[in-house]
């Protein structure tokens, strides 16, 4: 990850290097709002030869929970009359939770299982941005990024009637993508009040657990993917 941003600065120094004198083109950005993150294809599997219908698919979850982060870029547009924008996002979004039930066969017997997910996913993007200037204060814009999802997975299953409660964790960094709209005030030259929407889409991440017992084995495996719709407002200062 810290590989990936040293390249990824670059652009920022030099472009920033090229107009030191003028101070001109950097901002920062700091915003928050909601994050509706979905959890889908969330896949349950129990493996053992005396477990039957051990695999499941769960409901997908929406969850609107708080987001927030901050960026710093370069704007294009003062030195060099180019409309467009490049920066470095980090964004922080709350706990998103999916429960569901899993009805299996063990040893004969039906067992029904009660299925937690609990996902966090906090992304660090490159994100490219057209802005369409006019002669008002509000300069509407679009976005695309690319970058790393850290998506961390919590799966709890209880056996109704086994007195067992079990809870494995995993996280991954997954490769992130992202498109988005907004529109920017400006309230004054250096200050300026962004809303804004993205998408965002931050792979998957699975657990596997395996349990030997003398000659059984027992194998648990647990997936999911996520994204996130982001609305958020900022405020921009330009130096």
């Amino acid at each position: 990850m810290k590989n990936f941003f040293a390249v990824c600065i670059i652009p920022l120094v030099v472009a920033w290097s090229a107009t030191a004198s003028a101070k001109e083109g950097i901002y920062i950005t700091g915003k928050a709002g909601t994050s509706v993150v979905n959890v889908y294809g969330i896949n349950s599997t129990f493996s053992q030869d005396e477990i039957v219908n051990g695999h499941a698919t769960l409901p997908d979850r929406t969850k609107g929970v708080f987001g927030g982060g901050v960026a710093i870029g370069y704007d294009f547009y003062d030195p060099f009359q180019l409309p467009v924008r490049l920066e470095l996002d980090t964004t922080f979004r709350g706990e998103t939770d999916a429960k569901g039930g899993q009805d299996i066969i063990a040893f004969g017997d039906p067992v029904h299982i009660n299925v937690k997910n609990q996902v966090r996913m906090t992304t660090y993007m490159v994100n490219g941005y057209y802005d369409f200037h006019n002669s008002t204060a509000f300069t509407p814009y679009i976005s695309a990024g690319v970058g790393l999802a850290h998506v961390k997975l919590s799966n709890n299953t209880i056996p109704v009637g086994f007195g067992i409660n079990e809870t494995l964790s995993a996280s991954k960094n997954n490769f992130a993508w992202g498109a988005g709209i907004g529109a920017k005030y400006a309230v004054t030259d250096n200050i300026m009040i962004d809303a804004s929407y993205k998408y965002i889409n931050a792979g998957k991440v699975s657990i596997s657990k395996n349990h030997y017992a003398g000659d059984e084995h027992t194998a648990y495996d647990a997936d999911t993917k996520a994204a996130s719709n982001d609305f958020m407002l900022g405020i921009t200062y330009a130096f």
